[in-house]
């Protein structure tokens, strides 16, 4: 679901840290960070398969929930958008943690998919995995 603008304030904060620390690190952008932020929610057997956003050169995810409790698996993945399209994994470990990255080249050009793997049963009776997406 697109979560209505203005944000929530902490939300806000994340959001401007995140700008800033990509301003600090990527250099130049050749598409700016995108506006939208999207709640992203997903039960047991929920999967999000390799793809592309059709926005900025970079996105980033905050997980709302708590891994291991609320949900197992459910990892992060990046793979390459060429052959032999090799995956790496980033499990969240914690509710709040953020991760940053590149979605595509500076020129626009995809150069990696992203994806996310079966969610399955944490502890907790009820399953659930939120997230926010940011610059969408």
């Amino acid at each position: 679901a697109t979560l209505q603008l203005p944000l929530p304030s902490l939300l806000q904060r994340v959001e401007a840290a995140a700008r800033a620390w990509v301003a600090a690190h990527a250099g130049a952008l050749k598409r700016p960070l995108g506006s939208k932020a999207l709640l992203l929610r997903y039960g047991i057997g929920g999967v999000n398969y390799a793809h592309h956003d059709a926005c900025g050169d970079f996105q980033a995810v905050l997980m709302l929930s708590r891994p291991a409790v609320d949900y197992a698996g459910g990892t992060f993945y990046l793979a390459d958008a060429s052959p032999p399209f090799a995956t790496r994994g980033f499990p969240f470990e914690a509710a709040g943690e953020l991760l940053i990255f590149r979605g595509n080249r500076g020129n626009g050009a995809v150069e990696y998919l992203h994806g996310m793997r079966e969610v399955e049963r944490g502890t907790e009776e009820e399953v659930c995995r939120f997230a926010v997406g940011l610059f969408q």
